[in-house]
């Protein structure tokens, strides 16, 4: 199995299993329903197909690029977003089970959420007629998942998002927070195995680039960190409990090209590797010592 999607919330991986199905690909999530994971035999055609579909997503129109996001607004303390025909709807998630882990393949992260989802919910509160003014303050309840209880809480002031706190799995407590720069995702901590510890990691520089981590340990230290442009990740490096890499890899948009792994512990890298397009170790070499 390798993991070709990362997801920044059940939304934005539905929409991707379904492109996958509609092409015929099985696909699953893992680790909280952020990762989608498809068998090895169809991981090279489902980047494909996920990749050309970046390439083709219609980009926003100058009026919804320039407008600030403003929930319609009632006489009545909640308020509910604008429907939109067009919004994708999410399937209902169950809580997954306990535990995650990072596979060293590539990681197809597509974080147009954190970033690429939360612009399709900014859209979706826009709507498509006119509204009236936005109180300075208000927050917005949302019930991602049709289950009839609001999961996520989405604080706006003067019309913008600023904060965004969500329930992903249903038991009560907040597992993701996203902070917003401008109406733009600027930071997001996520709880993806629900254990109540926000282990993972994002911020962003503007719309393009983005840095992660994972501190699994809960030691306040990122054990896997990462760096990535236009929604995939680009570089991968897991740390150890010094701070020193102990394995990097790099990645283009399709596919896992090279790393640099620690075979002996001593916190240096010292082996060079290289990978085929399933993204399995092609060649092993000693790195010279300089």
């Amino acid at each position: 199995m390798q993991i070709v999607y990362h997801a920044a919330n059940s939304a934005d991986a539905q929409l991707v299993r379904g492109l996958l199905a509609q092409e015929g690909i099985e696909s699953f999530l893992v680790d909280g329903s952020m990762r989608v994971e498809v068998v090895d035999d169809d991981a090279g055609r489902a980047r494909n197909i996920i990749a050309q579909w970046q390439t083709t997503a219609a980009p926003l129109t100058k009026n919804e690029s320039d407008e600030p996001a403003r929930p319609d607004v009632g006489g009545q303390d909640r308020v509910e977003p604008a429907e939109d025909p067009n919004l994708y709807k999410p399937l209902k998630q169950d809580k997954p089970a306990g535990g995650f882990s990072i596979s060293s393949m590539v990681l197809a992260l597509i974080v147009g959420a954190v970033l690429g989802a939360f612009l399709l919910e900014t859209v979706a509160h826009s709507g498509h007629r006119r509204q009236p003014s936005p109180r300075p303050t208000q927050t917005v309840e949302t019930d991602t998942n049709g289950d009839g209880e609001t999961d996520q809480w989405t604080l706006y002031v003067k019309g913008q998002p600023t904060l965004m706190r969500s329930d992903r799995n249903g038991d009560g407590k907040i597992d993701q927070v996203v902070r917003y720069k401008k109406g733009v995702a600027h930071t997001a901590a996520q709880d993806n195995d629900f254990d109540g510890y926000h282990e993972t990691q994002y911020s962003y520089r503007g719309n393009e680039i983005f840095d992660f981590s994972i501190d699994r340990d809960g030691d306040g230290k990122p054990d896997y960190r990462g760096h990535g442009e236009y929604g995939l990740a680009q570089l991968e490096e897991w740390l150890d409990p010094q701070g020193r890499i102990i394995k990097q890899v790099r990645h283009t948009a399709l596919r896992t090209l090279d790393g640099k792994y620690d075979s002996d512990g001593d916190g240096t890298l010292d082996v060079e590797r290289t990978y085929d397009e399933r993204g399995e170790i092609a060649s092993s070499r000693p790195l010279s010592q300089r």
